[in-house]
């Protein structure tokens, strides 16, 4: 079939949150509230630094030249502004964010801080949102390129690519996370007293948005059209794109760290791997073609019996438990189904979140894609029967990504890429360099023309 100009237009108009790499650029995320507008990084290097260098930086460097995790007060650190002159309601939200790093630091162990850039603020004003729908969002400040043990390079978040103290270091950007969140809303803090009924606990909000910045995000999405019409990993070859006749190359469609461990159950027995569908769409073109012009791309794409895969792959991402994480070493039965429920398909909320109807009451609460109104966190911990805000099976997915845990020490690592390991069209643009000069991202900032406003963020929902 031949693509119609509303699907090639919103096709190019549909760019991602983090992603694979196949042509491995490193990527900034200047804006958490619309993740699928970034950009090329300008520095994709690696810096002179030798691991023990780094180490001693850190300064937890022992006898048996291992890495201690910090203190829990020490692993995250919040560059905070707040953007509204109630000077009490700023100490009561920099505080909250402390309370949280320090939540998740008492999980996962880290070896060098993460660098938060906090904005509380009001949304109308300072990004023309006004209808209060949105509490927050925080993802990724920049994504990195690595090696996995399957030969695949894809892109891992600067918060968990810092812990692996990769030789030599890559260049880092001056933040790992990007948070903003809405002064706005109705929120609850602790020593408020009681939380009303349609308030908003904000640790518990700003807990949920931290662990998508620290990598709980899936690439796959509905890039093609405001109904659901296909679903493919990231399309980044067109983010620099502006025009459709404009040439393009071909450099493949790209996941993140977390699509990795991402299965599909439709077919009886064994799950699918969603890097085998990656793989099978990629193929619809040799990696590295030019094309003229955009438009001869999406109609090639269009036509192929690729395309016919990412359709049915919308359909499953519109049936209940037919995709989940699976941890290492998992069985069928810890299978961590992701939300699959909502029809049509809702960008944002669908696959990058957790499976509501089997978690929204259970200890793993934490990450399905609805916010709790009229309840504190230590309300819905004792609801859940939860002993801590992070349950065990979302435990299993971070240390599955790469975060070391008491329990899991010595977690898998991916690895820098190479020209031996990896096929030209993969190897990332690295550079030696020590130049690393960065500036912090303002809140507001301009984007490629082409990018859509799709909100991933932590919104209102009953």
């Amino acid at each position: 079939m031949k693509t119609s100009l509303s699907f090639i237009l919103f096709f190019l108009l549909t760019i991602s949150i983090d992603s694979i790499i196949v042509d491995a650029t490193c990527w900034e995320h200047p804006n958490p509230i619309k993740p699928f507008e970034k950009k090329i990084s300008s520095i994709c290097g690696l810096q002179k630094k030798t691991k023990d260098k780094l180490k001693a930086e850190v300064g937890k460097e022992s006898q048996k030249d291992e890495v201690h995790s910090l203190a829990a007060n020490e692993a995250f650190k919040f560059d905070f502004s707040c953007g509204v002159p109630d000077k009490a309601l700023c100490t009561k939200a920099e505080n909250a964010f402390k309370s949280a790093g320090e939540i998740i630091a008492n999980v996962i162990n880290l070896v060098t801080p993460v660098t938060v850039n906090a904005t509380f603020t009001d949304f109308c004003k300072a990004l023309n949102e006004c209808d209060g729908s949105i509490l927050g969002a925080a993802s990724a400040a920049r994504s990195i390129p690595l090696l996995d043990d399957d030969k695949v390079v894809r892109q891992y978040p600067q918060a968990l690519a810092k812990q692996f103290l990769l030789d030599p270091t890559p260049q880092w950007g001056p933040f790992d996370i990007q948070a903003f969140f809405n002064a706005q809303a109705d929120l609850f803090f602790k020593g408020d007293g009681v939380i009303k009924k349609n308030q908003f606990d904000f640790e518990y909000i700003i807990l949920h948005e931290l662990i998508h910045g620290l990598g709980f995000a899936s690439a796959w999405n509905n890039y093609f059209s405001e109904q659901p019409v296909a679903l493919t990993p990231d399309p980044n070859f067109l983010e620099m794109i502006t025009e459709l006749s404009q040439p393009v190359k071909f450099t493949g469609f790209e996941e993140n760290a977390f699509d990795k461990y991402m299965v599909n159950t439709r077919v009886k027995g064994t799950p699918k791997r969603m890097t085998e569908f990656t793989n099978e769409i990629n193929s619809f073109a040799e990696i590295g073609t030019d094309f003229p012009s955009v438009q001869a791309l999406l109609n090639a794409f269009g036509d192929s019996r690729q395309f016919q895969t990412s359709s049915q792959l919308i359909l499953d991402g519109q049936t209940p438990k037919t995709m989940a994480f699976q941890p290492r070493n998992a069985s069928l039965n810890d299978l961590v189904f992701l939300e699959t429920n909502l029809k049509p398909f809702r960008i944002g909320s669908s696959i990058s979140h957790m499976d509501i109807k089997t978690f929204d009451n259970d200890p793993d609460f934490l990450e399905v894609f609805n916010a709790k109104p009229g309840q504190t966190l230590d309300q819905v911990l004792k609801a859940t029967g939860g002993k801590a805000p992070i349950g065990p099976k979302l435990k299993s997915v971070l240390e599955t990504l790469g975060y070391a845990t008491n329990e899991n020490p010595n977690p898998y690592r991916p690895t820098l890429p190479s020209d031996s390991q990896v096929t030209p069209s993969q190897i990332p643009i690295w550079k030696s360099t020590n130049n690393q000069s960065s500036s912090a991202t303002s809140l507001t900032s301009s984007f490629n023309v082409l990018s859509l406003f799709v909100i991933v963020a932590f919104t209102l929902s009953f």
